[in-house]
């Protein structure tokens, strides 16, 4: 790790993380001044790895409260900046003198990185690189967050947030989650009880419920998430992408709420691809064609809306398969062989791709021959 004075000290709550805990702390271990861990009780090998990576590792009583333990965290914390990282996460590659322009600027009191929370989706923004700020602090038990304390601070000192080139992976979502979903559960209940207006809240119960086999308790959180967003001026997107999913899957497309959603969240590419794949299950393809399109644009431009994340896929190799299905019912064989070659080159492991683009061909060619 840089010798010298912390400036910079990477915090995170633990506990059976040793199939991650390595990863992450090499991942960090030559950009951060010192690494502060609170473990609130391991039972395998997670203390002796930290130790080994030259960690401060403290021992935290385990309350039910994610803020309440990260909070200790950062009061053990010397540096003048955060970074705020978890075991099943990894920072992508970069450098110390990457990272010190944005630890020197005075005008800012956080930074946006880059989160990639699953394999194969987009990067969003989320604080994660802070100042080490009495006033910061994590609040809620579940769903926890230094907005609100972030937020008096830039209004009292006139700071502001800024956007930093670090990136994240959080590798987590890729394993087994249901002895997570269970642990989670109730404390998600608890901070509903004490808070039941905060429709992301509701959004992740219905993630919770589903990931449980509780299908119809899914649905009553979706539809709880949809009733709050439609009470406030900054709703929740992704309370509208589950509740619509949903509702698709068991066969009730519901295309007043898709609308809907896309009043609310204009240009957002994943309600594109909802309404895309909407209209070409109606057999609308000439109407779907425009928004698979727009995808693909988005996809080669990387302009869409990073507070949100994305499949990648609905970008590149999605978008050009559903226009060239689309081309395809249309009879549009040319453009369709191109769009079927398109996805081939994004997803060059599927022969169909090549196949079907032959198919075009041939049709072509019949075509031709009928009207020579």
């Amino acid at each position: 790790m840089p010798t010298g004075d912390p400036t910079l000290s990477a915090c995170m709550i633990v506990r059976n993380e040793a199939r991650f805990l390595e990863g992450c702390l090499c991942s960090i271990r030559d950009v951060v001044d010192e690494i502060v861990i609170g473990d609130t009780g391991s039972t395998d090998q997670t203390p002796e790895i930290a130790r080994d990576f030259g960690a401060r590792l403290y021992s935290i009583p385990w309350k039910h409260d994610f803020s309440a333990a990260r909070n200790q965290v950062l009061l053990k914390a010397k540096g003048t900046w955060i970074l705020s990282i978890d075991a099943d996460e990894r920072l992508r590659p970069t450098s110390r003198s990457h990272i010190d322009p944005f630890l020197k600027d005075p005008q800012k009191s956080a930074c946006h990185v880059s989160m990639h929370p699953m394999n194969g989706w987009t990067g969003m923004w989320m604080i994660r690189l802070f100042r080490n700020d009495p006033r910061i602090r994590f609040k809620g038990t579940f769903h926890e967050t230094i907005w609100d304390g972030l937020q008096n601070v830039l209004a009292s000192d006139n700071q502001r947030i800024g956007y930093s080139d670090l990136a994240l992976d959080h590798l987590g979502y890729d394993h087994d989650q249901e002895e997570k979903h269970k642990r989670n559960l109730p404390l998600l209940l608890r901070e509903i009880q004490q808070d039941p207006n905060r429709e992301c809240l509701w959004t992740h119960l219905g993630l919770v419920h589903q990931a449980l086999g509780q299908d119809d308790l899914a649905e009553d959180a979706w539809k709880r998430a949809v009733e709050l967003a439609r009470k406030k001026q900054d709703p929740y997107l992704y309370g509208y992408v589950y509740y619509l999913e949903w509702k698709a899957r068991h066969g009730q497309p519901d295309r007043g709420l898709l609308s809907e959603a896309m009043g609310r969240f204009p240009e957002n590419p994943y309600l594109y691809w909802l309404k895309g794949r909407l209209l070409m299950d109606e057999n609308r393809c000439d109407e779907a064609i425009l928004f698979f399109e727009s995808l693909l644009g988005w996809g080669q431009r990387r302009d869409f809306n990073r507070a949100f994340t994305y499949p990648r896929h609905i970008f590149d190799v999605n978008a050009c398969d559903s226009l060239a299905v689309c081309n395809f019912q249309l009879a549009n064989y040319q453009e369709s062989g191109r769009y079927f070659h398109l996805a081939q080159k994004f997803s060059p492991d599927k022969a169909e791709y090549r196949i079907k683009q032959r198919l075009c061909e041939s049709l072509m060619q019949d075509r031709a021959a009928k009207t020579s």
